[in-house]
């Protein structure tokens, strides 16, 4: 990743050669978040305060989707929640609206959004402002046997939790 810009670009583990990059051409603050972004199933997970998701392909970095379904128009000060990935399994990308440093009261709208990680199609989503602070946009979070557990600063409540649905079409 390029501090500076939020590009990111591949290397061969074999050799150290540029394989491909730079690519990353995002919104102004998409890339603030979790640098290092999410690889798995081959694809390079990236999401930030631009409130947008992109898959890259890690064999040649191509865009394979893009995911901003989260316009909060007025609500909050980016238009677009910011959106951070904290998690893939079993072949879903698990999301959360936050920051590192949220006003009182609340910005109204924030989601948990569970994403295909081979479409970008939305799963579901659930009302919630997950707590990301402690420095950082990378939400705590666990995820087992079919539950996800988080703490929601919506309902103050320390863990909230629901019980999981795969895709229909993954087995």
């Amino acid at each position: 990743s390029d501090r500076e810009t939020g590009q990111r670009y591949g290397y061969s583990l074999d050799n150290g050669d540029l394989m491909w990059g730079p690519v990353g051409e995002e919104r102004e603050i998409q890339y603030y978040s979790a640098r290092q972004g999410f690889p798995a199933y081959g694809i390079l997970y990236l999401s930030g305060y631009g409130g947008e998701i992109f898959a890259y392909s890690t064999l040649n970095g191509t865009l394979l989707w893009k995911y901003n379904n989260t316009d909060l128009g007025t609500e909050t000060p980016w238009g677009l929640t910011p959106t951070h990935i904290s998690a893939v399994a079993d072949g879903v990308v698990y999301a959360f609206s936050g920051e590192h440093s949220p006003n009182k009261p609340l910005y109204h709208g924030y989601r948990t959004r569970a994403i295909d990680a081979f479409t970008g199609e939305e799963l579901w989503t659930l009302k919630g402002w997950v707590a990301s602070g402690l420095g950082t946009t990378l939400a705590p979070i666990a995820i087992a046997d079919g539950y996800l557990v988080y703490w929601n600063l919506y309902d103050g409540q320390a863990v909230s939790y629901t019980h999981l649905t795969l895709p229909t079409n993954r087995e």
